[in-house]
């Protein structure tokens, strides 16, 4: 849409872009250009004629070839005007030339013909310039032409996207790219030429042995886990698109025809569509193969595995739409039926690989590597089929639906359990016959009791299930303990023999409100908790067991308040869980379990201090923590838990530096972070949490270093560096979790970083790209999470940088679109959240910018109308927002704008 008294700006002439980009100047990218901006013009209701093309460029008809270019001429009627585009002299791409009379290809002698597919044809070439021997792809002109005209332009973009995905990877089990480009408008890549076989024609002589076959796939898995890390998808791999080096042995990934790129809106697949090729896709791909994620390229590797193994692949009908319905609708059948030579742990990993839900698969290519790593050293693999009881609940840890299923069992099972044996304590009770049979039931109900204690336990301090994404299944189990704790406190809420069930009861229940509720809701639980406690250790004061459940309610009272922002409160509960885990710990020394507690205590109240501003106190007590941890630590230096609360300390105090100003002290603290994490990382590579706090503390360092006021360009760069360890390992995350919006928001935040930065050290092709990934994130954020106002103000905020870049790059037009879709994506947070300033500071400042790109478009009227319309807005965010500077510097230059557009006009005059 328009704004009040606005006409679009025009793009400049294409002669303009070609005095300015000389390389532009070839026949094929000029016919691009002018069919672009006769589609403005036609919208703008400019009528171009064909004779003004011809006169403007009288040497584009003139070559042999057709492409076909409508314009409106005289009188409303088109014409068609033929525009060059030559072909190659010896019609490369076309029916198949003899062996003899190939001739050339640019800087390619073509030496034969290796092969064709749907769109592509691959020559064996030799390259001058660099004298090696490549594989040249190119398009198909015939099949090319045989296209309806719109089908042929997302035909070529496919085959550039191709190109563009294989060209953004470096891996030795990776077939290397060595150039992309076109030779007189027909585009082409070149890679590497592979001497050797397919998998699929070492197939054609029977199975392939079971460690040869592990031995293929374990280097093809580790390459697909780097183009995952990159943000591409293979989305077809298959045995024919593996290929082996016949002098090496090595087995390399070819063929990215499909890729997708998951950063940077490179996906050129619409919802509902299918490709790939149906025996080897996942059961996602086959329903539509916009919306996969690195899960399906596992799949299609267990598929090709099992290929390997028996000769055939999982799936295989009459038709392809048969084939599609059988891989979402049934089973394969077992390898081992089909090759009983298999071994079962191959087998094992077939099945885990091929299992139709993407959470049960393995979670990312280097998990399904790693086993067969294992395999191939004789060592048990991970995976395991679901066996007896106790394999089955470690199983479980890395499946999170089956472990959906085995909790929710589970935890019926006890509540009726728990149900029952109360049930037999009342009948017990009411009869009074047998003390035999009230002991027996109590002991049944200690029991039960037990049980949930256990499952609450194991459910609230589980890793996998604390990972993002995972926080609906735990908060339905621990709802059902919840329901559980209540029952009981109503059954047996007065009975005085148990008060210290009665108070771990009110803690537990408490802990699960604060989770699945809110700290408000949970402080009540806590504090009958703490009433019970208090009134246990009056009447036994040594007793340690009581004093550390006081502790950890205190702790849990100071934690609850310091969330609702009742920071004085919190602080002295904080402080009386310190007084006891201190006795605690002075006690017992050789108890490092009251150490960390303690530690964890200083750290807690430290955290309080610093939002009340004492920096000082805040800093002494952090330190305390630490130089408890370390004690910890120099008695069992392999202690996880304490050194990973060691590096959280650490980024607490470098938190706080930040604050303080103290850039050397954030940069020391942020380094041992960074080191710690990352020796963290190394001992679990695998765990999500670990990744996340490393990128975490590399993001922040990064932008500590570009906040000092005297940074050097070796700064910026170790700042660059930096951006993208966080992005390597943000993007992983974010490709293996796609529904976790935490991950998917925070890619997109080190994008425009990066963007930022890249701009500051003058790549602005670089920075446009980052920028343009952040943007393509957000979007996807917006339109799965509308309610999330942060998101939104984020686009708008990226819409900026890229207006702001592309303005600073003279490219008006593209600025102009830029800071139009900020002002529409401002205009709708506004509307929706009128009282925040930052939304509508945010908003005047993009309507300002666009009223003054329309002044130097020659607007001057759309610019006045427009500047005048912003004045008096301002003057209404003044009075409303009187604290916000914002909006007082804008008007004054509002004003000043208009006073140089009335001056301009007095001396146009």
């Amino acid at each position: 849409t328009l704004l009040p008294g606005e006409t679009e700006v025009l793009p400049p002439q294409v002669e303009s872009y070609l005095r300015r980009f000389v390389r532009l100047n070839q026949p094929e990218i000029v016919i691009r250009l002018v069919k672009y901006e006769c589609s403005v013009r036609r919208k703008h209701g400019d009528k171009a004629s064909v004779e003004e093309y011809l006169r403007r460029f009288p040497d584009l008809p003139s070559a042999e070839g057709q492409f076909e270019l409508t314009l409106p001429a005289a009188g409303d009627r088109t014409k068609r005007l033929d525009l060059a585009q030559t072909l190659p002299p010896s019609h490369v791409g076309g029916e198949k030339a003899g062996k003899t009379e190939l001739g050339s290809f640019g800087n390619y002698e073509l030496l034969g013909e290796i092969g064709r597919g749907g769109m592509g044809v691959v020559y064996r070439a030799r390259q001058r310039s660099a004298d090696r021997i490549v594989a040249l792809k190119v398009i198909r002109r015939d099949r090319l032409e045989a296209l309806p005209r719109d089908t042929q332009t997302s035909a070529i973009d496919r085959f550039w996207h191709e190109a563009q995905a294989a060209a953004r990877l470096e891996h030795e089990n990776i077939v290397t790219v060595y150039e992309v480009g076109e030779v007189e408008g027909q585009p082409f890549f070149s890679m590497r030429y592979v001497e050797g076989r397919s998998l699929s024609e070492i197939l054609q002589q029977g199975p392939i042995e079971n460690r040869r076959a592990a031995g293929y796939l374990e280097p093809v898995a580790r390459a697909v886990q780097e183009a995952h890390s990159r943000g591409i998808l293979h989305r077809d791999l298959k045995p024919q698109n593996i290929l082996v080096d016949s002098k090496t042995g090595r087995a390399l990934v070819a063929d990215f025809g499909l890729a997708k790129l998951t950063e940077g809106g490179g996906e050129l697949t619409r919802a509902g569509e299918v490709f790939g090729t149906p025996s080897y896709m996942s059961p996602e791909q086959a329903k539509d193969s916009a919306h996969v994620t690195a899960a399906t390229d596992v799949y299609a590797l267990g598929a090709t595995l099992y290929h390997l193994l028996t000769a055939r692949p999982p799936f295989q009908a009459a038709t392809p739409v048969e084939t599609l319905r059988q891989v979402i609708d049934q089973e394969p059948p077992p390898a081992r039926q089909l090759n009983p030579s298999i071994d079962r742990d191959l087998e094992t990993i077939c099945s885990k690989c091929l299992e139709k839900e993407p959470s049960r698969r393995y979670v990312s290519a280097e998990r399904l590597a790693d086993d067969l790593a294992r395999y191939q050293r004789g060592e048990p693999i991970q995976a395991r089929p679901i066996g007896p009881i106790e394999r089955s609940v470690r199983w479980c840890r890395r499946n999170p639906v089956t472990a959906v299923l085995i909790a929710s069992t589970f935890t019926l099972l006890v509540v009726a359990l728990v149900g029952t044996t109360i049930g037999l304590v009342q009948a017990s009770l009411a009869r009074q016959e047998a003390e035999a049979a009230r002991e027996q039931s109590e002991e049944s109900f200690r029991q039960a009791r037990a049980a949930v204690d256990n499952f609450f336990t194991r459910v609230s301090e589980d890793t996998l299930l604390n990972q993002p994404g995972m926080q609906r299944l735990r908060q339905e189990l621990l709802s059902e303990a919840l329901e559980y704790y209540q029952k009981f406190l109503t059954q047996r809420g007065d009975d005085p023999t148990i008060r210290d069930e009665l108070a771990a009861t009110h803690f537990r229940e408490g802990c699960i409100t604060e989770d699945i509720d809110s700290p408000r809701s949970a402080l009540a639980s806590y504090r009958r908790a703490c009433r019970v406690q208090q009134e246990l250790v009056a009447e036994r004061p040594d007793d340690r067991q009581r004093l550390q459940a006081l502790g950890n309610t205190l702790n849990a009272i100071g934690r609850a308040l310091h969330r609702q922002g009742k920071l004085d409160e919190a602080r002295e509960a904080h402080r009386q869980a310190i007084k006891i885990r201190e006795r605690l710990a002075q006690e017992t020394p050789h108890e490092s379990q009251f150490k960390r507690t303690l530690a964890n205590s200083y750290m807690n109240v430290g955290l309080v201090e610093r939002d009340l501003g004492q920096r000082d106190e805040s800093r002494r007590h952090f330190e305390t923590a630490q130089a408890l941890r370390k004690e910890i630590l120099h008695r069992d230096e392999e202690d996880l838990d304490v050194r990973r609360d060691l590096g959280k300390g650490c980024y607490n105090l470098a938190v706080l530096e930040m604050m303080a100003g103290n850039s050397p002290g954030a940069r020391k603290n942020f380094d041992e972070a960074i080191r710690l994490s990352q020796e963290l990382l190394n001992q679990d590579p695998h765990d999500l949490g670990n990744q996340h706090f490393l990128a975490l503390c590399s993001r922040c360092q990064a932008d500590v270093i570009l906040s000092a006021p005297n940074g050097t360009a070796a700064d910026r760069e170790s700042a660059l560096g930096l951006y993208e360890t966080a992005l390597g390992l943000t993007g992983r995350l974010a490709l293996a979790n796609p529904d976790v919006a935490q991950y998917q928001a925070e890619l997109a935040g080190l994008h425009m970083n990066r963007g930022a930065l890249e701009r500051a050290l003058g790549r602005p092709a670089e920075a446009l790209a980052s920028f343009e990934q952040a943007q393509a994130a957000l979007k996807t954020l917006v339109e799965k999470h509308p309610e999330v106002p942060r998101y939104q103000a984020d686009l708008a905020g990226v819409e900026m940088m890229l207006g702001d870049l592309q303005r600073e790059h003279k490219d008006p037009y593209a600025a102009m679109h830029s800071f139009k879709d900020a002002y529409d994506t401002l205009e709708s947070l506004v509307n929706a959240h009128p009282t925040v300033p930052e939304y509508r500071r945010d908003f005047t400042v993009t309507f300002h910018e666009i009223a003054l790109l329309q002044s130097r478009a020659g607007q001057p009227e759309a610019a006045r109308k427009n500047l005048q319309t912003l004045k008096e807005h301002l003057r209404e965010l003044v009075r409303s927002f009187p604290d916000t500077a914002a909006f007082q510097d804008l008007l004054e230059k509002t004003e000043n704008d208009l006073a140089a557009l009335d001056a301009a006009a007095l001396q146009e005059e």
